[in-house]
């Protein structure tokens, strides 16, 4: 059979658009109710260019919107935001042009249009920016009934009063279009897991990768593939380079050069990017979990809830990690990064753990660990209940405070390992993070908790 004929369009690179999009037929007035729902953020009813980071006047009801982009600041300098909403909205701005290190920096409430100076939360603080890079930014709303705008502004070098923000400084793609981009780890991370896979995003021309890795910045940046920093090519649609394992407490730099032999400007030098591996190891830090669901009837594969195994489907283990509808990892409660674990609990009469079998590290005698940090945040709603973290099933230890679930701010718990009698530190093959007493279940209550950040420190 012949088929329609379809047609698309490409953006090109650089400032000039900024995407808006819909999502009609949501009720409620708070974001969350957007992002919450299962149809955020892959299938907005519409979409369309807009020429200022503006939204219509009285345009509908009861539906969501966002305006994003990357934003090319004209000038290095600091830089004010600020943002008008009404019902509700949330500005978020990325450290660099990677969407997933966005996090808010102002909130707009029942606002008149362009209304910018009704509450301190419409206004972000000063953020530094240096021209010629490229600054992921977005606004979400949601709108109920009775009247809803959007608007964000700026000032800042150049700019000496706030301004509604131009598609002049804003584009509807990232990045240098024939280069590689959106690195992972994000460039400048900070405590690397030493068992890291890199991996980043092809530019347009390219048909295969030449990879520079190694100490040295200058070297990398200068590097040829006849230079020790070359590691290999890497072909179109194998993004990805597993370097091995990686040295403690070691900055590490890398670049992909952009390659295709049938153009005559190739190849395409990358940046050079960098990261950290910290000074202490990673057991987790929740960053590589991703929203992929299984096919029917196959099993998933690395959503948090497949790794961190919880009482799902039982009616005797009351965790549950992660949330219901993408992302599963909790993007909004974090303490470093863009990833933390969301934890539901309810210990009445049933036992609360969720368990992680470990692939590395499962030697916790390396480099001379003596202590295990973990982050958590609660709630001052949630049952008291005394925490737990458990290794190989058996070795337990209890947090000595029952109101740290109550806590709603990111709290360190420290453990010293000697505090796990019974099991070989040399070989820990999985960790639990529970509630209530383990393995004995009793009258107990409900909450929710958020982990993040699980270390171990010399």
């Amino acid at each position: 059979r012949v088929g329609d004929v379809w047609s698309f369009r490409t953006v090109a690179p650089g400032p000039g658009k900024i995407i808006r999009e819909w999502w009609f037929d949501i009720s409620g007035s708070g974001v969350t109710d957007l992002t919450g729902n299962d149809r955020y953020p892959a299938s907005p009813d519409g979409s369309e260019f807009i020429s200022a980071f503006e939204g219509p006047t009285d345009w509908a009801e009861q539906y969501g919107s966002r305006l994003r982009g990357w934003l090319f600041p004209p000038e290095t300098g600091d830089y004010t935001f600020w943002i008008a909403a009404e019902d509700n909205a949330e500005l978020r701005l990325s450290t660099d042009q990677d969407p997933a290190n966005a996090a808010v920096i102002a909130v707009g409430s029942g606002n008149d249009p362009r209304q910018f100076d009704e509450s301190p939360e419409q206004k972000s603080a000063l953020i530094s920016l240096v021209a010629g890079e490229r600054y992921y930014i977005e606004a979400v709303m949601k709108e109920n009934t009775i009247g809803d705008s959007l608007g964000v502004g700026w000032r800042g070098p150049g700019i000496p009063t706030i301004s509604v923000i131009s598609a002049d400084y804003v584009g509807a793609t990232p990045y240098v279009a024939e280069k590689a981009y959106s690195p992972f780890p994000p460039d400048g991370a900070q405590g690397t897991k030493q068992t890291t896979t890199l991996s980043w995003s092809p530019g347009v021309y390219a048909a295969s990768h030449e990879v520079y890795f190694g100490t040295d910045a200058a070297a990398v940046a200068a590097a040829t593939k006849a230079s020790p920093e070359y590691v290999g090519d890497k072909q179109l649609g194998d993004e990805s380079l597993d370097p091995g394992k990686l040295a403690f407490d070691t900055t590490y730099f890398w670049r992909v050069d952009e390659v295709d032999s049938a153009n005559a400007a190739s190849p395409w030098a990358g940046s050079v990017w960098s990261f950290w591996t910290g000074d202490f190891l990673v057991v987790d830090d929740f960053e590589t979990y991703d929203d992929v669901d299984p096919a029917p009837g196959e099993a998933g594969v690395n959503r948090i809830f497949d790794k961190w195994i919880d009482g799902f489907g039982t009616m005797t283990n009351g965790a549950l990690v992660g949330n219901d509808f993408p992302p599963y990892a909790e993007q909004t409660i974090v303490h470093t990064g863009a990833q933390a674990m969301i934890y539901s609990y309810d210990t009445d009469q049933k036992i609360c753990e969720a368990t992680l079998t470990l692939e590395w590290p499962r030697d916790w005698t390396e480099e001379g660990m003596a202590k295990l940090s973990i982050w958590h945040f609660g709630d001052p709603g949630n049952t008291a209940e005394r925490m737990f973290v458990a290794l190989n099933g058996t070795a337990v230890a209890y947090h000595d405070d029952t109101a740290a679930v109550q806590k709603n701010e990111w709290t360190e718990w420290v453990v010293d390992l000697a505090a796990f009698t019974g099991v070989d530190l040399a070989n820990v093959n999985t960790v639990t993070i529970g509630l209530g007493t383990k393995d004995s279940p009793a009258a107990g209550g409900t909450g929710t908790m958020y982990f993040d950040d699980i270390r171990l420190y010399r």
